[in-house]
């Protein structure tokens, strides 16, 4: 778990009505676990041939993807999904930060991507590289930069 949201899930009822979000809410009602282990960005994980942390912060603070370059797999979670047929950004009702999520696929797309695994839909594989690209290009004409 990416530190981000490790720190996050000592949320306490008074913190998440002070100060509510999505995410502080969802915090406060999620069970913590027992034992987390840090996931930092640019990190490699032994698995897969090298799997890859990267931070994509939006859908919560602390949210990452998983790159494994050897065969073009990317884990994306909930930072993107699929809307009416086609790849999109993760959905705005669960983001914390809409804004950090659509910046967040900018990192993505200069990755050789063959198969996007989806948290909540089958896995992407129409010319996956391609969509983050024209996602990255959306994110950059939506947020100015």
């Amino acid at each position: 778990m990416h530190p981000a949201d490790a720190a996050g899930l000592e949320v306490t009822l008074g913190e998440a009505i002070r100060r509510p979000s999505r995410g502080r809410l969802f915090a406060y009602v999620a069970r913590t676990p027992e034992r987390t282990t840090a996931l930092d960005d640019g990190e490699i994980l032994p698995l897969l041939g090298g799997l890859e942390v990267i931070h994509t912060p939006g859908h919560t603070p602390g949210s990452v993807c998983l790159y494994a370059a050897r065969d073009g797999l990317l884990f994306t979670g909930d930072a993107l999904e699929v809307r009416r047929g086609e790849l999109s950004f993760a959905s705005r009702l669960f983001s914390d930060d809409i804004r950090a999520a659509r910046a967040s696929v900018k990192r993505l797309a200069d990755r050789d991507v063959r198969m996007i695994v989806l948290g909540h839909d089958a896995p992407w594989r129409d010319d996956p590289s391609g969509a983050l690209r024209r996602l990255a290009d959306q994110a950059r004409a939506l947020d100015g930069g």
